[in-house]
């Protein structure tokens, strides 16, 4: 997987392009390669405008489609709505916790009202909070095959 630190190490003509080809088994990008490709199209493209479309050219799993859309409920622009998805991503328990990508979301989300960040974060903690950020199964799905591995082991 190509991350934003190495997309400055490649000699890749369009990084988008490359990110948005990229998945995991399941066909959908997985919440680390969402993150990272919003914080490469910010700091490769720059326009807030269109980073709806850009975003929803991924392959966007079910339950990040139904959470974005309705956090993009809350807000006036379909782009904030990916700004706090990748700020919840990055900070969330056992998130990205990266100070760039940190650093690169700061300045349009200092802007929103912290009722909408905060309401933000309940439909994503709810929506996606079970999921990893590199797989779409669930964590709950992870502890029960654990538990059922060490039971038959």
């Amino acid at each position: 997987m190509l991350s934003v630190v190495d997309a400055y190490d490649v000699a890749c003509p369009d990084l988008l392009t490359v990110m948005r080809g990229q998945h995991d088994e399941s066909g959908f990008a997985t919440m680390r390669m969402v993150a990272q490709g919003i914080h490469a199209y910010l700091l490769t493209d720059g326009s807030f405008d269109s980073l709806d479309n850009y975003c929803w050219s991924l392959s966007i799993h079910n339950d990040l489609r139904d959470a974005i859309e309705e956090v993009g409920a809350l807000v006036a622009e379909p782009s904030v709505a990916w700004l706090l998805l990748a700020h919840w991503i990055n900070s969330r328990s056992g998130g990205l916790g990266d100070p760039e990508l940190s650093n690169a979301l700061t300045a349009q989300l200092s802007r929103l009202d912290r009722s909408i960040v905060s309401k933000a974060k309940r439909t994503f903690d709810r929506s996606l909070g079970l999921y990893g950020l590199d797989d779409w199964k669930s964590s709950r799905l992870r502890r029960l095959t654990s538990l059922l591995n060490r039971a038959a082991g």
